[in-house]
């Protein structure tokens, strides 16, 4: 696995040059010693940042990862709450924290995490996968803190949910353009929601052999 994920790696650096940044989503899936030996074989191809290398259950193997890696890691999509962050940031384990408003407390909370990573130097990653109102909140909290770093959305001028909005957000070279509209920037066209009906959906756990639940 390691091999593979190398190789795929250096071909898109050889591809895109030493202009583009480059991070990368391990998504929780390894533990800590392939987690060090992975780090050190993609440290020579400029890695912007390195994201969620273990599961978020344990700060503590965490910061033993970072001791030996010397990659940025980018940690806490999974963390709702201030004082998780705060632990993740006091013990200097990540260069990136990565807080989602609508799970670590919305506006007022996200500020706070945003503060203690500012006074620590570590730089704000939001964690985003969401509707065209999810991305005008971000953007707006993103203009709105000074250590900000980017955020990962989908594309703002094709959304498939654009319909539901009454101005869809601007994207432009590679940026969203922070809108000066009133609140987040849009609002929401109710008369459109009527063709997207809830549909319920059946959660289904990860699950392992042994039936433990797989981040």
């Amino acid at each position: 696995m390691i091999k593979t994920a190398v190789e795929i790696v250096r071909a898109i650096r050889e591809a895109v040059g030493d202009e583009i940044d480059l991070g990368l989503e391990i998504h929780r899936n390894l533990p800590p010693g392939e987690a060090i030996l992975l780090a050190g074989e993609l440290a020579p191809y400029r890695i912007l940042y390195y994201e969620d290398p273990l599961a978020p259950q344990s700060v503590e193997a965490l910061d033993y990862v970072a001791r030996h890696v010397d990659i940025p890691i980018a940690a806490g999509e999974r963390f709702y709450n201030v004082y998780q962050f705060k632990e993740l940031i006091d013990k200097k384990v990540v260069g990136l924290v990565r807080p989602d408003l609508s799970l670590a407390g919305g506006f007022t909370q996200v500020k706070k995490i945003a503060a203690l990573a500012e006074a620590s130097f570590v730089g704000i990653f939001p964690h985003l996968m969401g509707s065209p109102v999810n991305i005008a909140a971000f953007t707006q909290f993103g203009a709105a803190i000074p250590n900000y770093v980017l955020q990962e959305c989908n594309r703002v001028d094709d959304h498939p949910l654009n319909e539901i909005v009454d101005q869809p957000l601007v994207f432009e070279g590679g940026y969203v353009i922070v809108p000066d509209r009133p609140g987040i920037g849009l609002e929401i066209r109710e008369d459109r929601l009527e063709r997207l009906p809830y549909e319920p959906k059946q959660t289904e756990s990860n699950l392992g052999a042994d039936s433990s639940v797989v981040s």
